[in-house]
């Protein structure tokens, strides 16, 4: 089975590292210099795996959509496969077999049960503060780095 690093490897080089480059190039484009562009390349790839993390968790306790139509691995899956009992992997690989929205329910239980779903949550968190210091440590002024710390808290608290 995939592991939660190759899943966060797969992240940095899909999701994340196309907001941190896109940062990046703004920052080159901008006349920034070499350590301010490497700030907020690291600012947008924690930013993009925090996206993904809060998606992750986002999908898994909702309501089961429709549009589910077979099981993603997420941070939530691949983490609770490697904490759980081999009880509750059993359980777990039982889940799997079942369709998405008849598994779903079963799979939030257990993912409270092996507090995967507090751990993305802190992961989340955790990866949000590294990536506002670095926007902090950008050598412009504040002022100018306040839309950034603004759309940041707008798309990791809702």
């Amino acid at each position: 089975m995939l592991t939660y690093n190759d899943y966060l490897h797969k992240v940095i080089l899909k999701n994340a590292a196309l907001l941190a480059v896109s940062l990046q190039m703004g920052a080159i484009i901008g006349g920034a210099g070499i350590t301010d562009q490497e700030h907020i390349y690291i600012f947008g790839k924690n930013i993009g795996i925090a996206l993904q993390l809060q998606e992750d968790h986002q999908e898994a306790f909702s309501e089961p959509s429709e549009n589910l139509t077979r099981h993603r691995k997420t941070s939530l899956l691949l983490k609770t496969y490697e904490w759980s009992t081999p009880e509750q992997r059993s359980q777990l690989l039982a889940l799997l077999s079942l369709p998405v929205t008849d598994a779903m329910p079963g799979l939030a239980q257990l993912y409270k049960n092996c507090k995967t779903g507090e751990w993305v949550l802190r992961e989340k968190e955790r990866l949000q503060q590294v990536a506002l210091q670095h926007l902090a440590n950008i050598s412009v002024p504040a002022v100018n780095k306040r839309p950034l710390q603004e759309l940041t808290e707008l798309l990791l608290n809702k």
